[in-house]
Formats: structure tokens, sequence, C-alpha cells
């Protein structure tokens, strides 16, 4: 047996046990004939993270797309993680308050002590040996205007080598590609930290440039989620209307991206190890609060398993293809039936 936790936001977790996992009518057929709505599922989210080298962490983009009278499905994955955020954040906002102590202790700025080589020797030798794991430079071969201008260039350059796909992406991404599965990125991230992601990963063969959206990059000015920009482009590309899209989210923000755009059904996702085990849960809640949404829409479930995300996006199907919605915030029961790992719900219907 396999072991469910169904976790209500206002009450404790109950537990439900599943003894037999029956097929799905999509693993059995994969050629059906839609009745009346094609559909599209497509999820996007920002990757946050820092010095993750090894763990990564995931995002989603999935479009379940009926063409013609066949039906596909389509998942994005891509991984990202942003090498030197706590710099970024150092530099910028802490940054300002330090080199006012400095000046008060008779300092030199730091941007001064660096531009003349007055660092610590010994303390450059242990950063040069972390930079050279991500593919940097040693430190006094590094001509910068500013530290910010580093921090940004040296990111893309780190993730050449930083992304790492969560487990059981790239199986799950080669069997929607054997199934004819269209997809797409849509994400907050900007250009080209994506693409580097990507080539990283070896999933250019999955998700090639056009496939890319970005609410920071294909935007004057930017429109970063929870703006519902990035998800309203990506549906639109597909040739789908928002609510035939299921939106796969990790972060509050893209929770209310995706419910601002109105998309059809939104699963939450909580199984990348940049959330800690313990805050697993608090951040399922989260993620169905709809803290960030107009209208209060959290996601639908949250899953911790990817391989959960599918038959989700077949029960979907099922609803648009009988002319049925979702309701917000809201699952039905039949749609937990096949599901294997631990889900939470706000409520079932």
């Amino acid at each position: 047996p396999t072991t469910n936790t169904n976790t209500n936001t206002n009450t404790k977790p109950t537990t439900n046990t599943n003894t037999k996992r029956t097929p799905n009518e999509h693993e059995t057929n994969t050629k059906r004939t839609l009745t009346t709505h094609d559909c599209m599922v497509c999820c996007g989210m920002v990757c946050f993270g820092m010095f993750v080298v090894r763990y990564g962490m995931c995002g989603m983009v999935w479009y379940v797309c009926g063409t013609y009278g066949m039906v596909s499905y389509g998942m994005v994955w891509y991984g990202m993680l942003w090498y030197g955020m706590v710099w970024y954040v150092v530099v910028r906002y802490g940054g300002q308050a330090l080199e006012k102590e400095r000046a008060s202790a008779g300092l030199e700025p730091i941007e001064t002590v660096r531009k003349n080589g007055g660092e610590d020797s010994s303390i450059i030798s242990v950063v040069d040996n972390a930079r050279n794991r991500f593919n940097l430079p040693p430190l006094q071969e590094v001509k910068y205007e500013t530290l910010l201008v580093q921090q940004k260039e040296e990111t893309v350059t780190a993730l050449g080598v930083m992304a790492t796909p969560c487990s059981g992406i790239e199986a799950c991404l080669e069997l929607l590609n054997e199934n004819k599965v269209p997809f797409c990125i849509s994400t907050t991230s900007g250009k080209p930290r994506v693409p580097v992601c990507v080539k990283c990963m070896n999933f250019e063969r999955y998700f090639p440039p056009h496939k890319i959206h970005s609410g920071e990059s294909d935007f004057t000015p930017s429109r970063f989620k929870p703006a519902p920009d990035v998800y309203l482009k990506a549906a639109k590309s597909e040739g789908y209307k928002p609510e035939d899209c299921v939106a796969v989210e990790d972060s509050v923000s893209g929770v209310g991206s995706a419910a601002n755009a109105l998309l059809g059904f939104i699963i939450g996702y909580v199984g990348a190890s940049h959330i800690p085990a313990e805050r697993k849960e608090s951040h399922a809640k989260d993620l169905l609060s709809g803290r960030k949404s107009k209208d209060g829409r959290g996601a639908n479930i949250v899953i911790h398993d990817m391989q959960d995300a599918f038959p989700l996006m077949m029960y979907f199907l099922k609803e648009r293809e009988a002319g049925r919605k979702i309701a917000n915030s809201k699952i039905p029961k039949p749609a937990l039936e096949q599901l294997k790992g631990k889900y939470y719900v706000s409520e079932t219907v």
C-alpha cells in the first residue's frame, strides 16, 4: 500500500491509503477523441535557491493539448538556482550599512580595496576554491565595474554547472514527448538564465528558445508574477484559452499569477529540495491560501510527488471534455483516487 496524506488547512492531516493503483485511461489508450474541448495544461514557476549546487530546483510548465481529435500531454521542466543571491542582498542592502561602518572605522570602501588588491589572501584562496566549482575564474582575474554587475554576469556562468533536475522529471518528459506532447516554459526569471539552465541539463531537445516565456525579459517593463502576463502569453503562444490550462507551481506568487490569469486548474508542488522537509506542509498551506491572487484563489491541490501531476491533469482533461469546470481552490474527490504520494487540499467536493 502507498500512503497519501490529505492535509486540510483548517484541520489536522488525515491519512488515505490506496492499496491498488488502477491504470488511468490515458495509460491504456493514448489516442482518445476529444468530445467538446481542446485542453492545455501549462505551468511555470520561478525557481529560487542559493548555493544548492547538486539538489536543484524545478519548474514545470505542463500542457495538455487536444488537437484535431488527438490527445496529447505536455510538461515543461527546467531547474535553476541563483548563485550569489545572498551576496546580492548583502551588497545591495546590507552593504550600505557595512560601508558606513567601515567609513566610521577609517577603512576604505570595499570596491577600493578590491581594485587595489588589498583583500586577505587566505580568505581569497577559500573563495577561489569555491568559485572553481562553479566554473568561475579566480577573483584576481575578475574585472567588473561593480559587485552587482559581477553578481549578475557570474550567475549565468554558475548556472551552467549548477542547474540540476529533480528526480523523475526527465523520465516524465520522455514519456510525454513519446506521446507527442507540446510544451513550453512560463517563468518570471529572465533570459539568458533560463536557457542556460535548460542547456546545463541537456534539455534543449525539450525546450527550444521559442518555448521559453519570461516575465522579466519578454515584457517592457517587466511583468513579474503574480501579474498574469507571462501565463497569458504562454497560453496564447500554444493557441489555448487560459481556462483550458493547468498551472503547476511551487511559489505563492506563481499560484497568484496563474489565478490572476484565470487558468482552469492549479496544482501546487512542494517536492523540490529547496523546500526543507519540515516546511513542506506549511508551504503547501501557503500555496493553498491564495494570498497573492486578486480573488483569494489558491491552488486546487498541492502534491509532493511529480508522478501525481499526470493523473490530475488527466482528470482535468476529462472534466473539460464533458464541458465542466473545476471549482476554484477545490478538488473533486474522484480526482484523488489515483494519487500515490502525499497531497494537501483545502476542500474536497
